[in-house]
């Protein structure tokens, strides 16, 4: 009895401090927002001129990168024992290398220009644009699953993590004015998702690249959107 209690002890002492752990490896890692202009480029410009009056982003990152604890079990059996961790990362900007704020303007301005069929002006024009983007869902799931095989005393056991796939979404209010008749108004969201890292031999730091992708082609994403529906006024 006192063995079994000690092997049930040990289970879950195998799960303590894990969310801490992981958290800690995952913050060794910082890396740059990018974007890869593979959009088809505007092949002809029309006559309609268009500028952006304002590009604003709300706080839609917070400032530390974190980690949290959802839900945890054990299955303590004579012998085969098992035990599981289910928590969530969620990106800060404390890990990115590059202002995310100026990032998601600028792109946004090159795409537009890139892509655009209207002729981009800086001032006055005929399409007039303001682009808000107001929130950002990020889900990034992490599991952590460990056992032992119990016979009078621990002989074997393993764990292993499987972190992703990272689900994000970027959303924006969009108006384009023309005349001082508002031609378009509506919600545009950007999404990726990312491939999932499993095994027992997954580096944890490479979850925190993973995120900062899912930020990176959701922003793409969410600009070539916005820039195809101006396409069409």
């Amino acid at each position: 009895m006192r063995m079994a209690v000690s092997a049930l002890l040990a289970l879950m002492m195998t799960g303590c401090g894990v969310t801490t752990n992981v958290q800690n490896k995952i913050v060794e890692r910082t890396g740059e927002l990018t974007y890869v202009h593979d959009s088809e480029p505007a092949r002809t410009m029309n006559a309609v001129a268009i500028a952006v009056r304002s590009f604003s982003v709300d706080d839609v990152l917070p400032p530390a990168t974190t980690v949290r604890e959802v839900d945890s079990s054990t299955l303590p059996l004579l012998v085969y024992n098992k035990w599981t961790e289910d928590m969530r990362a969620q990106l800060g900007y404390d890990r990115l290398k590059n202002d995310y704020k100026a990032f998601m303007r600028e792109r946004f301005l090159a795409e537009l220009k890139r892509s655009g069929v209207h002729e981009f002006r800086e001032g006055t024009a005929d399409l007039i644009l303001t682009v808000r983007v107001r929130k950002l869902e990020m889900s990034a799931p992490i599991r952590h699953e460990g056992t032992f095989i119990f016979l009078l005393f621990i002989i074997g056991g393993g764990h292993y993590y499987a972190a992703g796939p990272v689900s994000v979404a970027v959303q924006a209010d969009v108006t384009v004015e023309r005349g001082g008749a508002t031609v378009l108004s509506g919600t545009f969201v950007g999404k990726h998702v990312t491939t999932i890292l499993a095994g027992n031999n997954v580096q944890l730091q490479d979850y925190t690249v993973a995120m900062i992708e899912g930020v990176s082609m959701a922003v793409k994403d969410l600009n070539e959107r916005i820039v195809a529906a101006t396409n069409r006024i």
